[in-house]
């Protein structure tokens, strides 16, 4: 039952939150709020360094688009990244973070999305029902007593929908350890479009 009530992640995939991925160089990034009507970014409102500075003019041109036409990129922070893990030499992949708050998140696309012009896809996120039953699956996966497990689906559950597809799910539930003895936990699950999950747990 220790690991059932471990504060540490029990890890389905080696993948955060954010649904990201891929982290940014905090010291040059720069949140620039936007409201309609636009007004266009310019070369000078991004930190460039060498792999990014030979696709100045599209990139650039790129993120003007993803911004007039992705509702959720309204704030946008003014720097595209490279992708380190993503893309090959002949067509990289960049990034640039939209949103604010709990609901920042990567928008990547391809070099031949930016010189088409192509918004890349949005992610939608799993509903509350299929979210849910992932997560309520997970916890008795996890328990030493799955039979044991009692998950709290109405008054002690919690659900969000995320901008860039991820859905968290937090759950109240009961269950018991070796010696029959009722344990109170709670567990919050990160669960990404495809369905794959990141675990946690902690005593309520």
């Amino acid at each position: 039952m220790k690991r059932l009530l471990s504060l540490a992640v029990v890890s389905v995939i080696g993948f955060g939150l954010s649904g990201c991925g891929e982290k940014e160089d905090k010291k040059h990034s720069k949140s620039i709020a936007t409201s309609k009507p636009y007004k266009d970014f310019v070369e000078s409102d991004f930190y460039w360094d060498k792999r990014t500075e030979p696709y100045k003019k599209i990139l650039v041109n790129q993120v003007n688009n993803i911004r007039k036409n992705n509702p959720k990129c309204n704030n946008v922070q003014a720097d595209v990244i490279m992708s380190n893990s993503k893309g090959t030499k002949e067509n990289p992949v960049f990034f640039v973070m939209c949103g604010s708050g709990a609901d920042i998140h990567n928008v990547f696309f391809t070099k031949k999305e930016a010189e088409a012009q192509i918004v890349p896809k949005q992610k939608k996120a799993l509903s509350e029902t299929v979210a849910t039953q992932i997560c309520s699956d997970k916890i008795k996966s996890n328990a030493s007593r799955p039979e044991s497990v009692n998950v709290h689906n109405l008054l002690g559950k919690a659900y969000t929908a995320h901008s860039n597809g991820n859905a968290t799910v937090i759950l109240n539930f009961d269950s018991q350890n070796g010696l029959g003895i009722k344990i109170e936990n709670q567990a919050r699950c990160v669960i990404q479009p495809n369905g794959k999950i990141d675990i946690w747990f902690q005593k309520r």
